[in-house]
C-alpha cells in the first residue's frame, strides 16, 4: 500500500488493512497464550513450568 492519510483510504484498503492486521497477534492475547501455556506445563510437573 501507498502511504495515505487515514481518512483518504478507500473502503478496498480499508479491507486489505484490516486482514493483514488481523494475521498479527495482538499483546493481550498474547500474554494470555503465554499464560496458559506456563500453566499447562506447572500442570503437567514439566521442569521449564
Amino acid at each position: 500500500m501507498d502511504n495515505k492519510v487515514t481518512k483518504d483510504l478507500s473502503k478496498e484498503d480499508l479491507i486489505t488493512l484490516r486482514d493483514e492486521i488481523s494475521k498479527y497477534v495482538i499483546k493481550g492475547n498474547l500474554r494470555r497464550f503465554n499464560v496458559l501455556n506456563i500453566r499447562r506445563l506447572k500442570e503437567i510437573q514439566c521442569y521449564r513450568g
